[in-house]
């Protein structure tokens, strides 16, 4: 089952992520940043809808 949230934000990845390697796509995503700093802050920026 795919959430709302996914549905809307998973085209803001480019290239697409592999949805079958969920979580770590993401992960990769982010770590792969110029400033692993500002990687880990947008990956939680990213995630930060799901702590409300």
């Amino acid at each position: 089952m795919v959430s709302p949230f996914w549905r809307i934000q998973r085209g803001q990845f480019m290239p697409s992520l592999l949805e079958t390697d969920l979580p770590q796509s993401l992960l990769d995503h982010y770590k792969d940043m110029i400033d692993p700093g500002s990687g880990v802050a947008s990956l939680l920026g990213f995630l930060a809808p799901f702590s409300r």
